[in-house]
């Protein structure tokens, strides 16, 4: 085998096990930079990094207002089922929104970005890639991303292409649309509150001790296929590969109209993908739908929930969000709905009277941003006391170059990197006239250091600098040494960090802003800008420093 294409850590783990020792003598080309990475950390001497999007970054961006239109009008249109063939008594909305959005997303994109592959990549005689059966959920590898994969490669390819199948990458899980509560019939409904915390990994232990505090024994926690974080000790457990099988004629109905929309969406979405692909699709979201009717009956009916007075959410839907909310809607409960990551940007059903919290990660910093969080309205509101902007002047100069993941969850590129290389050769240079400390952070789970230090050493930086180049360890004392953070392509929530220590920010970007992004950003005290913009005010920075 002489060349074989690693998408990501997925492959590159399986390429590994396949391959042993073979794989130091296989040619390894990828898109991605963290794949890239860890082959050169291994000491594999034959990698080649694809760098796929130079023009294309500004079109992929776009495909999030389509997704979004997608998922809002699909998530409506099964609302309005719920109502017309299983009586709902209101809208229902929330329910497929965000499984429906981050489908609709990772396959707009790779249909857009395989083209672009395709046309960067090096030809070769031969080249062998991985390929998967599984059907997409949320933005998890599938077969779907595979196929627009192979066609790219199929391009490039002048002679051989093999592919190898393997088994699903984590986190997807097979049986994850088809569930129910595993609820036995001599449960008890001594419980007066309901949590269900997906993705808060960060804040597992303050929501825990919080809730705790407030509910002690008498807090029940809903678990999930998907990103689930167990809060309380009394968990109902999801049981998975429920037969999905209507219960009623007007359960049928509202599958049968389920099916019709479903194959609707993905004709829309993927008209040129083999038949047997979108049907697996329009089969698992009508699966999945059963699944939800299932779960808000027993949260109707079920004696566990009888007494449930409290309700708290995350802002990340597994599946279950929809049915909780609409449940605890009807039932007028008092719900409290927290950010999964630092700041609230998911949209999320509205819940009439429910508070939102903004920012999870000190409990003072707390905002009640009300319902509106929904609609995506509401940035976290956030500056330096005048104590922090004080202590900020009396710093020694330091510029950060700040970085999120650069990579879309579905695996797409959001950025050129000989573009952010470029600019970070220059603002690098520029301190360096200037006598300033220039440091970059690569975010610890998307480590990029490999393939941004050979880049800037092919720009001329010096090996000196880049043995001191990265900013690594906690966050929190670099936010507090830094005098100028740049954030580079997509924006962090650790920007505000260095907002709240009276650092002078910038956020660049050389591509339309996604709406997620743009609520991720601080609404104030932040200069929005290109790379050029960017540069000019470094240099403006940096005079006014050395003045100082």
């Amino acid at each position: 085998m002489a060349s074989i294409f690693l998408l990501n850590r997925g492959d590159y783990l399986q390429a590994r096990a396949s391959l042993g020792p073979q794989l130091a003598a296989t040619e390894c080309l990828t898109n991605s930079a963290d794949v890239y990475n860890a082959l050169t950390a291994e000491g594999m001497p034959r990698v080649t990094y694809v760098d796929a999007v130079p023009h294309g970054a500004a079109d992929l961006a776009r495909c999030h207002f389509e997704a979004d239109r997608m998922a809002r009008a699909f998530d409506a249109q099964l609302s309005e089922l719920r109502t017309r063939h299983l009586g709902f008594a209101q809208a229902s909305l929330g329910w497929d929104y965000l499984n429906v959005y981050f489908i609709a997303l990772t396959l707009l994109r790779w249909s857009r970005f395989a083209p672009q592959l395709a046309a960067a990549l090096p030809e070769r005689a031969s080249l062998a890639h991985f390929t998967l059966d599984n059907s997409q959920d949320f933005y998890f590898d599938s077969a779907l991303q595979r196929h627009y994969l192979a066609a790219a490669l199929r391009a490039r390819t002048t002679g051989e292409l093999r592919a190898f199948p393997v088994p699903p990458n984590r986190p997807f899980v097979a049986e994850a649309a088809q569930f129910e509560f595993d609820l036995r019939g001599d449960e008890d409904s001594h419980c007066e509150a309901l949590v269900h915390l997906p993705t808060v990994y960060y804040d597992y232990e303050h929501h825990r001790q919080r809730l705790a505090g407030f509910h002690a024994g008498r807090l029940v926690d809903l678990s999930s296929a998907y990103f689930d974080i167990p809060i309380a000790s009394d968990r109902v457990a999801l049981k998975l590969g429920a037969p999905a099988r209507a219960a009623s004629l007007a359960q049928q109905h509202y599958l049968d109209g389920v099916r019709a929309a479903a194959s609707a969406l993905y004709q829309c979405l993927c008209p040129d993908v083999p038949p047997a692909m979108a049907a697996a699709q329009v089969e698992r979201q009508v699966a999945k739908s059963l699944s939800q009717l299932r779960a808000f009956d027993q949260l109707c009916t079920a004696p566990k929930f009888a007494n449930i007075r409290y309700v708290y959410l995350s802002d990340h839907d597994a599946g279950l969000s929809g049915p909780v909310a609409t449940w605890a809607s009807l039932r007028g409960l008092a719900t409290e709905i927290h950010p999964h990551s630092s700041v609230a940007v998911t949209p999320f059903p509205v819940i009439p009277g429910a508070r939102k919290h903004g920012y999870v990660r000190e409990p003072d910093s707390f905002a009640d941003l009300g319902n509106e969080r929904s609609v995506w309205a509401h940035r976290l509101l956030t500056s330096a006391t005048p104590e922090q902007a004080a202590q900020a002047a009396r710093r020694p100069p330091q510029v950060l170059l700040l970085l999120n993941a650069l990579t879309d969850p579905g695996g797409v590129p959001t950025c050129s990197f000989p573009a952010i290389a470029r600019f970070m050769a220059d603002a690098i240079a520029l301190c360096a006239r200037h006598g300033v400390r220039c440091k970059v952070r690569s975010k610890a789970s998307w480590d990029f250091s490999i393939v941004l230090a050979t880049r800037l050493r092919e720009l001329g930086t010096p090996e000196a600098t880049l043995a001191d180049l990265f900013a690594t360890g906690p966050l929190e004392p670099w936010a507090e040494s830094t005098t100028v953070c740049i954030a580079l392509d997509q924006p962090t929530t650790a920007l505000i960090k260095f907002l709240n220590a009276g650092a002078y920010c910038v956020q660049a970007i050389d591509r339309p802003y996604t709406e997620t992004e743009l609520h991720t950003l601080p609404d104030r005290d932040v200069l929005l800008s290109d790379y050029n913009g960017a540069m000019a005010a470094l240099r403006e920075q940096l005079a006014r420093l050395a003045a100082a």
